[in-house]
């Protein structure tokens, strides 16, 4: 039989309650504490991609997206001509967790031929099985953010047509006109659009069940980043009310 061993001075030993979260932290995977830390730690948003599959190709595709977004959005920091500031949308658009599309270009008068597309695929994002249509009704509306980069009007243009086709429930647009020419061929207006996941979308994004414990650990996040925003909230398109229906965040 071992002997038990004593490490402390005889003292009343303190009060013990238990915690619900203590129980749920301790079955808690590992990769959902580290994705927990690095929103908290900066106070960041939660961007989900994944590639079609374990393909040298579908990988480089997504490898190449992303990097064609951050050089985006590094230009449009440097040199922002309308819009939002990227570091700044938080307190426009909150911490929905959220995909990108793919980068897209657009053409002047080429707004028929894209409604065509979207009509027909959507607006493919980097989330495998999910794209974005039109939506069917006030509930299907979701959160966006534009980025684009290219002449005034074409980006002028560009918002009108995503705003009259899609009804974001709530939007930004972070744009340059800053026009970089290749070999003298100036290049097309690009762009591409941040978007709001609904939970199921997001669940799916991440592999595991909307009503698992780690997916509830990763909105329990990202909610106490909304309610803790400093100062209210700062909205465009009207009232911050969210229509009933899929599940908003």
């Amino acid at each position: 039989m071992l002997r038990k061993r004593v490490f402390s001075p005889p003292s009343a030993r303190l009060p013990w309650e238990p915690k619900g979260k203590a129980r749920e932290k301790q079955y808690t995977a590992p990769w959902t504490e580290a994705v927990v830390k690095a929103l908290r730690q900066g106070n960041g948003i939660l961007v989900l991609v994944n590639s079609e599959s374990d393909s040298d190709n579908d990988r480089r595709h997504i490898d190449d997206q992303l990097a064609q977004i951050a050089v985006m959005q590094s230009q449009i920091n440097s040199l922002m001509s309308s819009g939002k500031e990227i570091g700044a949308l938080n307190d426009l658009i909150g911490f929905p967790p959220y995909t990108f599309s793919e980068v897209n270009s657009f053409y002047r008068g080429a707004a028929v031929s894209l409604f065509q597309s979207w009509d027909e695929e959507g607006m493919k994002t980097l989330v495998p099985d999910i794209s974005v249509y039109t939506p069917v009704d006030d509930s299907e509306r979701r959160e966006a953010v534009l980025y684009g980069i290219g002449d005034p009007e074409d980006l002028s243009s560009l918002e009108t047509t995503f705003s009259e086709y899609f009804r974001p429930a709530r939007f930004a647009k972070c744009f340059s006109d800053a026009v970089y020419e290749e070999e003298g061929v100036t290049r097309a207006t690009r762009f591409f659009v941040q978007w709001e996941l609904f939970q199921d979308e997001a669940a799916h994004a991440l592999g595991v069940p909307e009503d698992s414990i780690e997916f509830d650990a990763v909105l329990n996040q990202l909610e106490h980043q909304h309610l803790t925003l400093k100062g209210p909230a700062k909205q465009l398109n009207g009232s911050s009310k969210l229509s009933e229906g899929r599940k908003h965040w």
